[in-house]
């Protein structure tokens, strides 16, 4: 680890030289000249680059020479098996010992001495680890011990690799190395007759009441004897998007009026026509709304603001992680569920409408798989437990089994219904297998021993591109940060093998919000306080596992101070400086307070 802890990077050729000869003759002078410096640790997880890596591996000062056979970085994954085509000896990965690492990696605590009835977590390693298509031989030379005749011979043993079955042979682009999916495409005849219906029905006559009268450009209203509310039996064929707005406007446009039995009134912003529009946003920056701020005033002041300031998007909630649908949705399952208990958008499409008109680019956020009222009213659709029951964690019953097929077409209705309503984008979430709490004792409606979780969130996503094929809708993801990083680990738990999602998917938005990473990751003690590095060096990782695809990458940006030392301005501009070095002109802000600007 050197004498001083030293940070390598910021030394030059002597002294990485001096520092390293320095500890070989350290350890030669204890040891004896039979014991000579082998491994390194970084510092820091700290190395040179260019021409100076080379004095790592091999150098001399004031005489001394040192010769390295191994450099391990700072601890966040397993490392690669050695005979891995991508395993680099001075570049070792290796695990941190502390109480999260050490449990997720082995399944036991520090101290447990009884063997794990979970296996250890290193299967997806061995088995992602390189494209391997043929049997490779690799001869290992080893010493046998010495027997009562003292004698002793080398001997070395030659075996054969098993067969690695991959999708392609050498492939090009990763995603070339994703098994085939069995879904049963959508027909050109059934994509093209959809399309022209939509198409169709972009422009509709408004379907006004035969109580409104048309006379000079303008609607009226005589007021009969009983009725409770003129402002909410008009509502629905007029263009605001809240009840209160059209209230308002009613009540200007009738300065005169009582609104006493009898009067005749005016009824404003009724249009004969209710056109859609889509919006055409190329890499747009914008913010998250909740399904409630996206409908309040307050809401309305951010979006206006961040169009003062460029952006011309929001990402805002039409179904959350409690299972609630903020819009009337007719899908059958929502009211048997009641998950249309609050409802906050009283109109999808008015809504959509209205932000169009603005230049507004509306992405609707779906909670897929964690839905807490659909798991809970319908436990046949939750994930189960081995033993029998719905499975659940220190949350409770919260997952539904994202290999149900009735789970996936409620959310397939629901698409459809977003899509027709002229949203631009529908993200999904939550869109994985969980990966906290006993996860061991789930049991789901698929042979986990012949298929990967990945094929299931893949097939299903096929099926939900299909569905979009004829709308002017894209499909997204929100997906970990980290499963860029780590060799496929967290992307084999959680199904999120992203090389296998890009080809089906419009664009991906990686929450690479550096808070989110360890202690330790990387190098960086606390990682929130280095936002342009793990902004920059996840993209660049998305960027190289979604290589050969068209799929857009759209990062979350950390916009909320958890886990950083001195927040601010800064912050953000150094996350949006990261993402644009690397070539990416879209993101979103996301605060869960939606507290911007």
């Amino acid at each position: 680890h050197t004498f001083g802890h030293e940070d390598l990077e910021t030394l030059d050729a002597q002294e990485i030289q001096e520092t390293l000869s320095r500890a070989e003759d350290y350890v030669e002078n204890q040891l004896g000249e039979d014991h000579s410096l082998k491994a390194l640790a970084y510092p820091l997880g700290h190395y040179p680059d260019g021409d100076l890596f080379e004095f790592i591996k091999s150098g001399e000062s004031d005489g001394r020479t040192y010769s390295i056979d191994a450099a391990f970085l700072v601890g966040a994954r397993p490392s690669l098996m050695p005979t891995s085509e991508d395993f680099n000896p001075y570049k070792i990965y290796r695990i941190q010992a502390i109480d999260d690492e050490w449990e997720r990696w082995f399944n036991r605590m520090p101290g447990e001495t009884g063997k794990a009835d979970k296996a250890p977590n290193f299967r997806p390693y061995i088995a992602r680890a390189p494209y391997v298509t043929e049997k490779k031989e690799f001869n290992l030379e080893f010493k046998k011990p010495e027997t009562d005749d003292d004698t002793s011979q080398d001997e070395s043993l030659t075996f054969e690799a098993p067969e690695v079955q991959e999708a392609a042979i050498n492939p090009e682009f990763p995603y070339q190395s994703c098994k085939k999916t069995t879904v049963k495409r959508v027909s050109f005849a059934h994509f093209v007759w959809e399309a022209v219906k939509y198409k169709l029905s972009k422009i509709q006559i408004n379907k006004i009441p035969r109580e409104l009268k048309y006379e000079n450009g303008v609607f009226y209203y005589t007021i009969p004897e009983d009725i409770d509310s003129i402002s909410e039996k008009f509502f629905p064929y007029s263009s605001h998007y809240r009840p209160s707005e059209f209230k308002k406007a009613l009540l200007a446009a009738n300065p005169d009026s009582n609104f006493e039995p009898g009067d005749k009134i005016v009824i404003p912003d009724i249009p004969l026509l209710l056109i859609k529009h889509s919006i055409n946003a190329e890499q747009p920056w914008g913010i998250y709304l909740t399904g409630y701020y996206a409908v309040s005033d307050e809401g309305k002041r951010l979006i206006r603001n961040m169009k003062t300031r460029g952006g011309e998007m929001i990402v805002f909630d039409v179904k959350e992680i409690d299972g609630n649908i903020f819009y009337p949705s007719k899908v059958p399952l929502v009211a048997e569920t009641g998950a249309d208990d609050h409802i906050v958008i009283p109109s999808l499409d008015n809504y959509v409408r209205y932000w169009h008109d603005q230049g507004i680019y509306l992405v609707s956020r779906v909670v897929v798989f964690k839905d807490i009222n659909l798991a809970r009213s319908r436990s046949d659709l939750a994930i189960q437990r081995a033993g029998g029951g719905p499975w659940s964690n220190r949350e409770g019953v919260v997952w539904v089994d994202p290999s149900n097929k009735e789970t996936q077409e409620y959310i397939l209705a629901l698409v459809e219904e977003l899509a027709k309503a002229g949203i631009d984008e529908i993200q999904f979430d939550y869109i994985r297998f969980p990966t906290l709490g006993p996860v061991n004792e789930t049991r789901y409606n698929f042979d986990e021993a012949n298929t990967e979780k990945y094929e299931i969130i893949r097939d299903f996503i096929v099926r939900v591109h299909d569905e979009l094929l004829p709308y002017e809708t894209k499909l997204s993801l929100d997906v970990y940060g980290v499963i860029a990083w780590n060799d496929g680990y967290d992307a084999c738990s959680t199904g999120q093998r992203m090389e296998c999602l890009g080809p089906y998917i419009d664009i991906v938005y990686p929450m690479v919000y550096p808070s989110h990473f360890g202690p330790g990751f990387a190098g960086f003690n606390k990682p929130g306080d280095h936002p342009y590095y793990f902004v920059d060096e996840s993209l660049k990782l998305f960027q190289e596992v979604l290589k050969g695809t068209n799929t857009e990458i759209r990062p979350w940006i950390q916009a909320f101070a958890w886990g950083v030392s001195d927040y601010g301005q800064w912050y953000i501009d150094d996350q949006i400086k990261a993402t644009h070095d690397r070539g990416v002109g879209g993101y979103a802000l996301w605060n869960a307070s939606n507290n911007y600007f």
